[in-house]
C-alpha cells in the first residue's frame, strides 16, 4: 500500500535537506519530509520542515518514510477536504501512517536486515 500511495518506496533511512515545498505538493525522495510544508524553510524554526524538531526526528530509522506517508494523507485531505479538514486531521493521521510506513518496513526485507544489524551494533 505504501508504494502504491507515496511516490517511493519506504525506507529507514532518514532524509536529506529540506527543500521548499507548497502546501499541495507530495514528499520527495530523498529529502527530509517532516514537519509542516508550505512555509518557508527556518532552520530556527519548531514545526516547519527542516526545523528544530524535523532534524532531531530525522535521525528515528523510518521516520522520514512515516512522514512521505502523512504528507500523502495531508495533500489529499486538503485537496478533496479543504484546508480546515487538513490542520483538524493532522495530528490524527500520524498514527495510521506510521502504521502503514512501518508495516511496509517490515515486509522488506533489506530494511529488515539492516535495521537488525544496526540495532545489534553490527554498522
Amino acid at each position: 500500500m505504501y508504494s502504491k500511495m507515496v511516490p517511493y518506496d519506504a525506507t529507514l533511512e532518514s532524509g536529506g535537506e529540506a527543500v521548499k515545498k507548497d502546501p499541495l505538493q507530495y514528499p520527495c525522495k530523498g529529502c527530509n519530509n517532516i514537519g509542516e510544508q508550505g512555509g518557508p524553510l527556518n532552520p530556527n524554526g519548531w514545526l516547519n520542515e527542516g526545523g528544530r524538531i524535523s532534524r532531531v526526528l530525522n535521525r528515528i530509522p523510518g521516520i522520514n518514510a512515516v512522514a512521505g506517508m502523512h504528507d500523502v494523507f495531508q495533500v489529499n485531505i486538503d485537496k478533496y477536504m479543504g484546508s480546515f479538514a487538513r490542520s483538524s486531521l493532522n495530528y490524527p493521521g500520524m498514527l495510521p501512517a506510521a502504521a502503514l510506513s512501518y508495516s511496509a518496513l517490515m515486509t522488506d526485507y533489506g530494511a529488515s536486515v539492516t535495521y537488525q544489524t544496526v540495532a545489534r551494533g553490527e554498522r
